[in-house]
């Protein structure tokens, strides 16, 4: 009987694909804090201007970004899954992963094609390479380049595979958390994500005591889990799973929130090494503070779905693969001509080109690309 009852809840979990995923709450201002993401990574990617000291301050700790986005996941992943439980009793892993795998997979692989085609032409020309290690199919392909990267040492060569590091992160993050979710009772679920919280801190400390010698801070999904744990809470918390409200209607507190947060990602590389084993830490629960007041029903109305912010933040997945490619070609195109574009001037031209172009490429890229594998993911996967 045992047996039998486990094969029974087993199917339930792998249940036909028939079961709709839950309609998701439009929670408004996260598309805008996604181009707030993008937009430090992108700095970062910036060659430094010359004389240009307030530029080249504001282009640092372009990991801000990144760290963002994956808070972001953590909240909006466990959001629907959460949902899922409260209304089925379970969750349905074949159609959410087929769901991620349409969103993510078609603009990965072509980023990684992207990759490889322009060490293939450089090498063919001549023409000087990034540096690092040169990729291979086999952890490019499977979404362990930043495994590679951290035996490594540095980043592969090729962009944008240069920072692919993050959404192979994503995608083991999509893994462990659907595992999560179908063993583990929604009643549950606060308490383990606590307790990643606590595996992550005790993970990077060990590592950075006895692995010294290898990057592994922050580079893959284990010592990363405070950013996923803690936009769970925050679903968890918006889900009525956590046993306390606060007072977010308050005016003071949301804008105080909000100003602490965006002041964190301009100055988080002034003290984020300082804080060892607790960087991570101090950024996930910054950043989960500001998505818990932006996702507050008082403050849906802080930044307009149709402000150009938003309608940019939709793009953001496109923007992230894009923009290295561009940067990259822009520069040896301004070589080749020798043009000039380090100056106060040459650097705020070539900004402006290079996240126009970012901007077009990666419109294109969600109207007539991506949109189409998202088209048939709605038919036949909602």
């Amino acid at each position: 009987m045992c047996i039998i009852g486990l094969k029974l809840k087993i199917s339930t979990y792998f249940a036909a694909t028939s079961l709709s995923i839950l309609k998701r709450i439009h929670y408004h201002n996260l598309d805008a804090i996604r181009f707030i993401a993008f937009f430090k990574v992108f700095l970062l990617h910036l060659p430094e201007g010359i004389n240009t000291p307030v530029f080249n301050f504001l282009k640092q700790g372009g990991g801000t970004g990144v760290s963002i986005f994956f808070v972001l996941s953590g909240f909006l992943i466990s959001d629907i899954l959460i949902k899922q439980c409260n209304q089925y009793g379970h969750v349905n892993p074949i159609t959410f992963l087929i769901r991620r795998a349409f969103r993510i997979w078609p603009l990965f692989f072509l980023g990684v094609a992207i990759a490889y085609m322009g060490i293939a032409l450089t090498s063919y020309f001549g023409i000087s390479q990034s540096e690092g290690y040169m990729p291979k199919p086999i952890f490019s392909f499977l979404f362990l380049e930043n495994y590679k990267s951290i035996l490594e040492g540095t980043y592969p060569r090729g962009v944008p595979l240069q920072v692919f590091w993050s959404l192979c992160i994503e995608e083991h993050f999509y893994l462990l958390w659907i595992l999560l979710f179908m063993f583990v009772p929604i009643k549950h679920v606060v308490k383990v994500f606590g307790g990643l919280w606590l595996l992550a801190i005790t993970t990077r400390y060990l590592t950075l005591k006895y692995l010294p010698e290898y990057h592994i801070n922050g580079s893959e999904i284990i010592t990363s889990l405070d950013y996923f744990a803690v936009g769970g809470l925050v679903a968890a918390y918006r889900n009525q799973l956590l046993p306390f409200k606060f007072d977010y209607q308050n005016r003071f507190i949301r804008l105080a929130t909000i100003s602490i947060a965006i002041g964190y990602i301009i100055l988080q590389h002034l003290w984020f090494e300082y804080l060892g084993i607790f960087g991570i830490t101090t950024s996930a629960f910054v950043y989960g503070m500001f998505i818990w007041v932006m996702t507050a029903q008082s403050t849906k109305n802080f930044i307009k779905d149709n402000a150009m912010i938003s309608r940019l933040g939709i793009i953001s997945y496109g923007l992230y693969v894009f923009h290295t490619p561009i940067i990259l070609s822009l520069r040896k195109l301004y070589d080749f001509a020798a043009i000039e574009y380090q100056s106060s001037i040459g650097i705020l031209l070539f900004s402006i080109l290079a996240l126009a172009l970012s901007i077009i490429v990666a419109w294109l890229s969600y109207n007539f690309y991506e949109g189409w594998f998202l088209k048939i993911r709605e038919k036949y996967w909602k």
